[in-house]
């Protein structure tokens, strides 16, 4: 694995209210089937595998393509395990459009939080210091720096 040299193309500010401070990312979702439209603060949360977990009114609104209960998806978490149900949606990140999952626990309460599957998709980094969160760019530089 090659490691590069990236350069920062756009940051956000942690959401410092919460306790642990945490990094929040802006999502636009549309829903694909009537063209509904939100934009929602979610938590980037990369002790979360799934895709993007909302609280069921949410869900409700946009969860015109559902899928079967055959592919809902069941998560390990400190509590037990919880099934999940999943909807497509169209979602805009950071600028960048792509079709994804919305989901929902079928029992109990959930909250805003993007999930691994859809972070592994972007170039990010955290500075932590400055409680910043950054979409990253690589930038080209001769190979015989990089580190392998």
């Amino acid at each position: 694995m090659a490691l590069g040299i990236y350069r920062a193309l756009g940051c956000v500010d942690y959401d410092t209210e919460s306790r642990p401070e945490r990094p929040v990312i802006d999502v636009s979702l549309i829903g694909p089937a009537t063209g509904r439209e939100t934009t929602l603060s979610a938590v980037a949360d990369t002790g979360f595998s799934g895709f993007l977990l909302v609280p069921l009114d949410t869900y409700q609104e946009f969860s015109e393509l559902e899928l079967p209960a055959k592919d809902f998806l069941t998560y390990r978490t400190m509590v037990g395990p919880i099934l999940l149900r999943r909807a497509r949606v169209i979602a805009t990140i950071f600028g960048r459009r792509f079709e994804t999952f919305i989901e929902t626990p079928l029992v109990g309460i959930s909250k805003f939080l993007l999930g691994r599957r859809i972070l592994n998709t972007f170039r990010l980094g955290l500075v932590g210091p400055e409680k910043r969160f950054c979409l990253l760019e690589e930038e080209g530089y001769p190979s015989h720096l990089r580190i392998n």
